[in-house]
């Protein structure tokens, strides 16, 4: 959702200029007592993806569009002094230089496709929804 994208701008400093608004806090306050979070993670393209629309490149039209079309794994953050504590490895497993380069390649792979979709889903949204300052100027009503 935008909230998502809203969050992670406030945690990358891009939501400086919004400090002490009640839209501000919104997203300060939603981790706040939290001990993991826990979220979709795509590829490096999606931050590509959400630089552009920071950089008000892109609307929130495109930028939604574009994270429901890449596929996203689910990850988990430790962001307390407590849960770090509880983070134990269980195992750590070698990985061969076969594996590494048939990653290399699928990740390229991976990655062309990523960047074809992306480009396709911006010019496709590219009159429709808000950029960023848009948000941000408008209080953050969405």
């Amino acid at each position: 959702s935008i909230d998502w994208a809203m969050l992670i701008a406030l945690n990358r400093g891009r939501m400086e200029e919004m400090k002490g608004t009640p839209y501000y806090e919104k997203f300060k306050n939603i981790a706040k007592d939290c001990d993991m979070i826990s979220g979709y993670v795509v590829s490096d393209r999606m931050f590509v993806v959400l630089e552009r629309f920071f950089s008000c490149e892109i609307t929130d039209a495109a930028l939604m569009s574009s994270l429901s079309a890449l596929k996203a794994d689910k990850q988990y953050a430790a962001v307390s002094e407590r849960a770090c504590k509880q983070i134990r490895v269980i195992e750590n497993l070698p990985i061969g230089e076969k594996e590494r380069a048939y990653s290399r390649k699928m990740c390229e792979a991976n990655r062309a496709g990523e960047i074809s979709r992306a480009e396709e889903i911006c010019r496709k949204h590219r009159r429709e929804g808000r950029y960023f300052d848009e948000i941000l100027n408008g209080g953050g009503r969405i």
